[in-house]
């Protein structure tokens, strides 16, 4: 399995979700889980607004901005994000490099 594969799974789901809201990624929505984790790793360098416009262009395959999802659409998924999301997936990703050598 590989990161892209492991942020889409039921396990790291079950894991992502902040516990305060159980049902969070259940639905389709603009900012699913794995597009949220994915602009997080990113390494955000510019404003939220602009990350996510440059974002969501490269992932439609555009060079231009593309404004899909708004800053307060993804504050509001941040939020409802585990704060051991990003170190849990971070331990899987290091303890698969050192099982494949």
């Amino acid at each position: 399995m590989d990161l892209a594969a492991r942020s889409r799974s039921a396990e790291f789901l079950q894991t992502a979700r902040h516990p305060e809201h159980p049902t969070a990624f259940s639905r389709q929505r603009k900012l699913p889980l794995p597009a949220l984790v994915a602009l997080m790793l990113t390494g955000m360098r510019m404003n939220i607004q602009a990350e996510l416009d440059v974002f969501f262009g490269h992932l439609q395959g555009q060079s231009r901005l593309l404004r899909t999802v708004s800053e307060q659409a993804f504050a509001q998924a941040r939020a409802k994000l585990s704060l051991t999301a990003i170190a849990s997936l971070d331990d899987w990703l290091a303890a698969h490099a050192e099982q494949d050598g």
